[in-house]
């Protein structure tokens, strides 16, 4: 016969979670019943996966599909839900208690639905992780189904997923493919905010072994002379490398060319044409299965 005492602690799991699907309410009834769950504890461990330019803190559940905070380099946190259920009209994500926390009375968060994913705002996905690290539940309100999701083991794979975000690159790669800086008539000097768009550029750089080249391309308008403008666009190219190699860019992979008022993008018979012509683009050149792109 077993003992009265290894029961009891199953007992009590049991009853924290009844205590947890009493406290947390249901969405508003609709046309067709709603039906609530409470997703397995065996199934309730997030994993964590990233480095420079990626970082996932996922949760496969086979009753609702793939659970996912999301943040790329360059991009904004985003929490992503994959599922083959029906979303309905108004999906959201509501806060729920857990056995060691009450819930607030707070209005859930919408989910926008794309074509294959539903997912939170920006904002909204700041707040529900900031939520789940004070010790909070959440729930998932689709048509006809609202499942709650616990957090057990998550203060580990949660500061994993927190310390990746600190360490992401600034930028993409398509974001740093390429890059243009705009000048302002009779302009030399980089302004600060040019100065802080190379240092992301430089950092992307060094966090992305695949880089083989760096073309900068100096332009002008076409007021003043020829002679002018291909010195004015050589110091301004000179300017910009030597700020990318500041930034730790190695300078053999730096190469400048100055064009003048050459190759305009736009008229220069307009205010805002030659405000267009007068630039610098950067091309970041990479190696890819041997080709460059």
């Amino acid at each position: 016969m077993r003992s009265t005492t290894t029961r009891a602690p199953r007992r009590v799991a049991l009853a924290a979670v009844a205590l947890v699907l009493a406290m947390t309410p249901l969405p508003p009834a609709s046309a067709a019943p709603v039906s609530g769950q409470l997703l397995a504890m065996d199934q309730a461990l997030w994993k964590y996966s990233g480095d420079r330019f990626h970082c996932k803190l996922e949760l496969p559940a086979d009753n609702i599909g793939q659970l996912a905070f999301v943040r790329n380099a360059g991009g904004d946190l985003r929490f992503v839900v994959e599922t083959r259920l029906k979303a309905g009209h108004a999906p959201a994500i509501a806060l729920a208690s857990s056995p060691w926390r009450q819930a607030p009375d707070v209005p859930p968060l919408a989910l926008e639905q794309n074509a294959k994913t539903l997912a939170l705002q920006p904002d909204s996905t700041q707040q529900l992780l900031a939520a789940l690290g004070q010790g909070f539940w959440f729930a998932i309100q689709l048509e006809n189904l609202t499942v709650r999701v616990p957090t057990i083991s998550w203060e580990q794979t949660a500061h994993e997923f927190e310390h990746c975000q600190t360490r992401l690159s600034p930028l993409s790669v398509e974001q740093a493919r390429d890059r243009t800086l705009f000048y302002k008539q009779g302009q030399r000097a980089l302004s600060t905010e040019q100065l802080s768009d190379l240092s992301r550029l430089a950092e992307y750089i060094k966090l992305d072994p695949k880089v083989s080249r760096i073309l900068v391309d100096s332009y002008t308008d076409n007021t003043g002379s020829r002679l002018g403008n291909l010195q004015l666009s050589r110091e301004r190219a000179a300017d910009v490398a030597a700020a990318l190699r500041d930034y730790g860019v190695p300078a053999g992979k730096i190469e400048q060319r100055a064009h003048g008022d050459r190759y305009p993008s736009a008229t220069n018979a307009t205010l805002e044409g030659r405000d267009l012509n007068r630039r610098i683009t950067i091309r970041v050149i990479r190696q890819e299965t041997g080709k460059s792109q």
